[in-house]
């Protein structure tokens, strides 16, 4: 394989994994590769961090005690703020953790903003879809359900 072949493959899987330690605990973090070329490799860090804080304090907020079926979302952000992490509702508890999850139901692509909206309950996913500002992968039943989650906020 020759080394433009090499970089096309990584240009072309732009999400991939950074093992590092947190003191004494490893860590894999999910990231997003903006370039690859002869120049080196440049990825996307950003504001990964505050975007992520943000959209999981919106989610924990959900009282999903009656959801019994396990549903696993993978979100990645896109633009400002890019990066990776999932949702996982299981008996009952929610989980939200900035990682790719390979075992998902369904893949949600969007900005940070329209997550946010969609995440505060300012915009239907299903119009976001419509509008063409959310991609979805994977199971559409299942994806149907993320408003159930959102929706589950306000039941409080």
């Amino acid at each position: 394989m020759t080394s433009q072949e090499i970089f096309k493959l990584i240009n072309e899987s732009p999400a991939f994994h950074l093992a590092t330690v947190e003191g004494d605990q490893p860590r894999v973090r999910g990231m997003l590769l903006y370039r690859a070329d002869e120049n080196g490799f440049i990825f996307h860090t950003a504001s990964t961090k505050d975007v992520f804080a943000q959209i999981k304090g919106e989610f924990m907020q959900a009282d999903i005690s009656d959801v019994t079926e396990h549903l696993a979302y993978q979100f990645n952000i896109i633009g400002e703020g890019s990066g990776i992490f999932y949702v996982e509702a299981q008996e009952g508890k929610l989980h939200v953790e900035p990682y790719e999850y390979f075992d998902r139901d369904v893949m949600f692509t969007c900005t940070a903003e329209v997550l946010m909206k969609i995440a505060e309950g300012k915009l239907d996913p299903v119009m976001a879809v419509t509008l063409q500002q959310l991609k979805v992968e994977g199971n559409i039943d299942k994806a149907l359900r993320l408003k159930e989650l959102i929706d589950c906020k306000r039941k409080k």
